[in-house]
């Protein structure tokens, strides 16, 4: 894991029954790093940034952000969240 990495994710996984959507993710996003998630419709956007900001708990894998394991903080913990928007 990087030193410098803000968002740290490693092998994540999340399954929904016997779909898997996400399939051992890892990413690192250093500070000041913009980042873009672009897909198609279900291919796992918005689950890997609901496990981002704590909205969603994956399947297996881990989520640091700001060093700290995001699946042992509360939603409100760091001060993060998201906005969903369809169009």
């Amino acid at each position: 894991m990087s030193q410098k990495a803000v968002i740290e994710i490693r092998d994540l996984k999340q399954q929904f029954g016997k779909l898997e959507v996400l399939k051992g993710i890892d990413l690192d996003v250093e500070r000041g790093e913009i980042l873009g998630l672009l897909g198609p419709s279900g291919s796992g956007k918005t689950t890997l940034v609901k496990a981002i900001v704590g909205m969603g708990k994956p399947t297996s894998g881990k989520v640091k952000v700001l060093g700290r394991d995001r699946l042992h903080l509360a939603v409100g913990d760091l001060d993060i969240g998201m906005f969903l928007s369809s169009f």
